[in-house]
């Protein structure tokens, strides 16, 4: 881990060896001392030019750091970040998570799983009872989750669902979970992909920090690392 002391300054090119002897290098975005939480920007594994990859590594899981280019002038001013909103982005990825574990925890099928995400794409009023899948207070939905298993007064909620379930049920089995990913913008600077390390798929590291644990990483353990990301201004909501 870092030595006692130890600092990194804004735009410092760093690199570290994790405790999987996995070598990390990019430019430091953020540092916060007291939870050894550090923030390296790293070219995008998409290979477009204007996007970058976002790692946010646990120094204390970390046998080497090597800082290659020390960065001595003085950073950039920090761009204005719209607060309320992160947090409300936040809020509402986190009730979106606490949804999908209930399913898991009540049996719910991965049909119904994916049934319940496709119409939360676009109906946010939606939500689980027990087993059942109730949108708008108006359609039920019940296992195992086909066009006849849709109950509610006939108008245009209930056409709209049938529609949904018809079409998702056409597509066949799924062939395993989905994979989630999150994205955050910076309204016309860089875009921000945040991701596990390029090609690395062993069991998770203590020094890397998932998609999920992201948000409450930065809006309710570590704020003065969340406003040192500077034009990071907004997310988006998941995409399956």
């Amino acid at each position: 881990m870092a030595a006692p002391g130890e600092y990194f300054s804004v735009g410092s090119q760093v690199s570290c060896r994790t405790c999987q002897e996995q070598r990390l290098q990019g430019e430091v975005v953020a540092f916060d001392y007291p939870s050894k939480m550090l923030a390296l920007k790293c070219p995008s594994s998409s290979g477009k030019p204007n996007h970058a990859d976002i790692l946010l590594v646990n120094l204390q899981y970390v046998s080497e750091v090597e800082i290659i280019n020390d960065r001595t002038e003085t950073p950039p001013p920090l761009a204005s970040l719209n607060v309320s909103k992160l947090a409300n982005k936040a809020r509402t990825e986190k009730e979106e998570k606490m949804s999908q574990a209930y399913a898991i925890s009540a049996g719910v099928s991965l049909e119904g799983q994916q049934l319940f995400q496709t119409i939360h794409k676009t109906i946010k009023d939606c939500k689980w009872q027990e087993k059942n899948i109730v949108v708008m207070e108006e359609v039920v939905i019940a296992p195992p989750y086909q066009v006849e298993n849709c109950k509610g007064k006939e108008g245009s909620a209930l056409s709209h669902v049938r529609k949904i379930v018809k079409t998702l049920s056409g597509r066949g089995e799924p062939e395993g979970p989905a994979a989630f990913t999150s994205t955050a913008d910076t309204e016309g600077h860089v875009p921000v992909i945040l991701r596990p390390p390029r090609g690395h798929h062993p069991p998770p590291c203590p020094c890397l920090w998932g998609h999920f644990n992201f948000y409450f990483l930065f809006f309710f353990f570590f704020p003065p690392l969340s406003l040192s990301l500077g034009n990071l201004n907004q997310f988006r909501t998941l995409e399956l």
